[in-house]
Parts: structure tokens; C-alpha cells; sequence
């Protein structure tokens, strides 16, 4: 049924790569101004934590020394309109993310 066109066994994945030493276990607005964003990690190392709208633009940005374990942070977002945002935890090249809604 794919007449003319050859695929090679390199063309489709055969593992997924996931996400070893950062998870994200909780995001949730504690009031109109903070976020409680909670994650855990394998390793301690520096991580980023950033803000963006449903466009991909970059509301917020913040570095973050993240311990082995759980982790628990509280962003300001008291700037931030009501709205739909992606909240992303960078760690190295692996990144975990989730959305929230302003309310």
C-alpha cells in the first residue's frame, strides 16, 4: 500500500527514550501569586525551571539547585494573566513538563 516509497528499519524508532533523573510529581497554584511546583531527581544538580504560555513564549525563568529526592519550590506568578502555561524542569538534555491553569 506504500507504493514507490521504501522504508529503511532505521526510519522508525524502536525504543523511546525516557526521562531518567528528573520527574515531575505535582504542580498546583497555591494562591492568586504562587505556584508549588514538586519534582523529584536522582542526582543532585542544577535544573531550570521555566514559564511558558501556550504560544511557547518564555513568561519565567529560574535556575534551581535540586537535590537527590523530592524537590519543592514556589514560583511567583503574580504577573502572569489568566491563562494556560507549561511549566518545564531541564535537566541537562532530559526535560519533564506540565501545564496548569492561571486561575
Amino acid at each position: 500500500f506504500f507504493k514507490g516509497i521504501a522504508f529503511a528499519p532505521s526510519d522508525f524508532p524502536t525504543a523511546v527514550r525516557t526521562v531518567e533523573n528528573i520527574r515531575m510529581s505535582k504542580v498546583y497554584q497555591r494562591s492568586a501569586n504562587e505556584l508549588q511546583v514538586e519534582f523529584s531527581s536522582k542526582k543532585r544538580s542544577r535544573v531550570t525551571i521555566t514559564i511558558s504560555d501556550i504560544s511557547g513564549k518564555q513568561v519565567s525563568n529560574l535556575s534551581y539547585l535540586a537535590e537527590a529526592g523530592i524537590n519543592a519550590t514556589v514560583l511567583n506568578i503574580g504577573g502572569l494573566q489568566k491563562a494556560v502555561y507549561l511549566v518545564t524542569i531541564i535537566d541537562g538534555t532530559e526535560k519533564t513538563a506540565s501545564k496548569f491553569v492561571k486561575q
